[in-house]
């Protein structure tokens, strides 16, 4: 599965929705380029869309960094995935 927001995606991860293994990768809406730079991002997105259990969505998206599944096309100044028509795609 491709998912579109890192946010959203992780959140079904948490509430079991979706499994971790099947996640071939998350193109993301953030733009961070060193690891250091994704701790405020980990807390907005623990203290609204993680709340069920903001370490293990921690940790999730650490692992997922570190397989390299997280895109982020605003790196690149390509424009953010757009989920109007949801955050997963088959």
């Amino acid at each position: 599965m491709i998912g579109l927001s890192i946010s959203l995606c992780i959140q079904e991860i948490l509430e079991g929705k979706v499994k971790e293994e099947d996640v071939e990768w998350i193109i993301a809406g953030t733009s961070v380029d060193n690891l250091s730079g994704w701790a405020p991002v980990i807390k907005e997105y623990s203290e609204t869309y993680w709340k069920k259990d903001p370490d293990e969505a921690e940790q999730i998206l650490i692992r997922l960094i570190s397989k390299q599944k997280i895109l982020q096309p605003r790196l690149s100044g390509m424009p953010a995935p757009n989920i109007s028509n949801g955050i997963w795609r088959r």
